[in-house]
C-alpha cells in the first residue's frame, strides 16, 4: 500500500468559461480495491463541507476539498493522496479510466493558468439541426412522451417508464456511460490522445455545468463511465447516423447494438435502458443515460451519410462524431453540452426545430414553454443559450433552466422538480401500497413510481400523487410518493 500523501495547495480564481468549477480544487486518488470507493469518500468529504463533483471508477474523484483538512481525508484507508496540483498519470497504477481522470484534471489546471487556451471555432459552425429525434412512434411528441405499441425491440415506448424516464431533469447525481467506437478496418481508429480529448472535452462540459447548477441553487455531480475502443464489425462514420426499423426484426442499429452487446446487454432498445439503469445502480446515482461517440478523422466532411452528425434519441441516448462536422474536437465540449440538456428534456431553440413550431408546447419535467424559440421571440431578440445551436455559447436561458429543473416558479426555495409543495398528480384508483402509479403534470405523462407505504403522506386530498426526488438544499432524500 502507498503511504497517504496531501500534494501541494491551490488557490482557487476566477476562470474562463471552459475553466474549472470554483467548488473543484483537489483531486483525490483511493485506495486499490476499495469497494464503493466514491459513497465511502463522499461521506467523508461531505463530513469535512468537501463534495464530490466528478468520479472516474475505480480510483479518482475531483471536487472540492477544504485544504486544513484535508489530511483527516487520509486517517483511514480508503483514500491515497489528496493533491491540490498536478498529477503524473503515469506514476500510478490505475484502470484507464481512472487515470484519464488525472489527465484531464492536468488539462483544466493548465487552462486555468493559460498554459493551454480555450478554443472555440473561427467561423460560424454547422447548426445542430434536427437533433432532438424521437423513435418510430413517437415523432412529434411533447419531450418524447407518446407510445409506440410495438414491442420493445423495435420501440421503446413498451420499455418499462420507470427505466424508460432514467434522465429527467439535471439535478443530483448523473451517471454517463460513454462508449468510443472502434471501426473494423484501418480508416478510422483511436488514438491515445484522442480518447484523451474526448475526455477533457467532456469534463469541461459537465464541469461547466455543475458551476452553472451552483449558481442556481442545485446539487450536480457527474460520475463516467468510459468505454475505450469498443470493438464493432462496421465504419460508423461511412453509413447513416440513425437506427431504421423494419418488421418483424425490429431495431437496425448494428453498430450501437455492438456496443451494448459488448458490455453484456440486449442489442436493442429494452438493452439500451437495461443498461443505463444498471449504470445507475452500480454508479448509485440518481441519473444515467449512453454515449456514443463515432470517429471521424478521415471523413471528408466529417458527418455520416445522411448528412446529420450528432443527436439525442428518445431523450436519452447521444450519438456525437469526434469532430461534429466543423465544430472540431474543440468544440466538443459545446455540443455535448447541448445534447446533454436534451436528455433532460430540453427544447432546440432554432426555426427549423420541431420544438420550435408551436409557443405554446410544453417542455421538460415541470412543463416549461420554449419561449427563446426563434419563432416566439423574433428575428433579433433572441437571449444567449446553447440550445439556439448556430454559434458558440456556453449559457442556458431562463427557459432551458426551467426545462432542466433549474428554476423555483413559485418562489419557494428548493426548485421545482424537488419542491415537496409541486403536486403532480394521477388519477389511478384505487392507489395503494405495493401498486404502480403514472404521474402526469399537465395531462402529459411524466413518470412510472412504486407506491409504498413507507413514504406515504396522508395530508393530502384523496386520490392524488405526491412525488419528489433527488435532493433538496443539498441534501438527498427518498422519494415522496402518494396521498392513498
Amino acid at each position: 500500500m502507498r503511504k497517504s500523501t496531501v500534494i501541494g495547495f491551490l488557490l482557487v480564481g476566477i476562470f474562463s468559461s471552459k475553466a474549472f468549477a470554483l467548488e473543484c480544487n483537489a483531486v483525490i486518488i483511493g485506495q486499490p480495491s476499495v469497494p464503493n470507493f466514491a459513497e465511502s469518500l463522499s461521506v467523508r468529504l461531505e463530513r469535512l463541507g468537501g463534495k464530490i463533483v466528478h468520479y472516474f471508477p475505480p480510483q479518482v474523484a475531483i471536487g472540492f476539498v477544504p485544504e486544513k483538512v484535508a489530511a483527516l481525508l487520509l486517517i483511514d484507508s480508503v483514500i491515497d493522496t489528496v493533491c491540490f496540483t498536478r498529477v503524473n498519470p503515469d506514476g500510478w497504477s490505475l484502470p484507464a479510466s481512472s487515470k484519464s481522470g488525472l489527465a484531464a484534471w492536468n488539462y483544466f489546471l493548465d487552462l486555468r493558468e493559460g498554459l493551454i487556451q480555450p478554443q472555440a471555432p473561427a467561423t460560424p459552425p454547422t447548426p445542430l439541426v434536427n437533433d432532438n429525434r424521437y423513435p418510430r412512434g413517437s415523432e412529434g411528441a411533447v419531450s418524447g412522451q407518446t407510445g409506440d405499441p410495438l414491442d420493445c425491440p423495435f420501440g421503446p415506448a413498451s420499455v418499462d417508464p420507470g427505466k424508460r424516464f432514467a434522465s429527467a431533469y439535471m439535478i443530483g447525481k448523473i451517471a454517463v456511460g460513454i462508449f468510443l467506437l472502434e471501426s473494423n478496418g484501418p480508416d478510422e481508429n483511436w488514438t491515445a490522445g484522442e480518447e484523451q480529448t474526448v475526455v477533457n472535452e467532456i469534463f469541461g462540459a459537465t464541469n461547466r455545468l455543475s458551476t452553472m447548477a451552483k449558481s442556481n441553487g442545485v446539487n450536480l455531480s457527474w460520475f463516467y463511465e468510459f468505454h475505450f475502443k469498443v470493438p464493432t464489425s462496421f465504419e460508423p462514420i461511412q453509413g447513416p447516423s440513425k437506427p431504421s426499423y423494419s418488421f418483424p426484426a425490429g431495431w437496425d442499429f448494428a453498430w450501437v447494438g455492438e456496443a451494448l452487446a459488448h458490455v453484456g446487454f440486449n442489442t436493442n432498445w429494452c438493452g439500451y435502458y437495461d443498461y443505463v439503469n444498471d449504470l445507475r445502480a452500480r454508479m448509485k446515482t440518481n441519473w444515467a443515460y449512453g454515449v456514443f461517440i463515432v470517429r471521424d478523422q478521415n471523413d471528408p466532411d466529417h458527418e455520416f451519410t445522411d448528412g446529420d452528425f450528432a443527436y439525442t434519441m428518445d431523450n436519452s441516448l447521444v450519438v456525437m462524431t469526434y469532430n461534429n462536422a466543423d465544430w472540431a474536437p474543440s468544440g466538443m465540449d459545446f455540443v455535448f453540452q447541448h445534447e446533454t440538456a436534451h436528455t433532460c428534456f430540453a427544447a432546440d431553440e432554432y426555426i427549423a426545430s420541431g420544438d420550435c413550431d408551436d409557443c405554446s408546447k410544453l417542455f421538460g419535467y415541470i412543463g416549461v414553454t420554449n419561449g427563446n424559440c426563434a419563432r416566439c421571440t423574433g428575428a433579433g431578440n433572441q437571449a444567449d443559450c446553447v440550445m439556439r445551436s448556430e454559434y458558440y455559447v456556453t449559457v442556458y436561458c431562463s427557459f432551458t433552466r426551467g426545462q432542466i429543473g433549474w428554476n423555483d416558479f413559485d418562489g419557494d426555495g428548493p426548485n421545482d422538480p424537488i419542491d415537496p409543495n409541486t403536486r403532480f398528480w394521477a388519477s389511478l384508483s384505487p392507489v395503494s401500497p405495493g401498486g404502480r402509479v403514472s404521474i402526469a403534470l399537465n395531462e402529459t405523462f411524466l413518470k412510472s413510481i412504486a407506491v409504498t407505504s413507507d413514504n406515504s403522506d396522508a395530508t393530502g386530498p384523496s386520490g392524488f400523487i405526491i412525488w419528489d426526488a433527488t435532493n433538496i438544499h443539498y441534501a438527498e432524500m427518498i422519494p415522496q410518493c402518494c396521498y392513498y
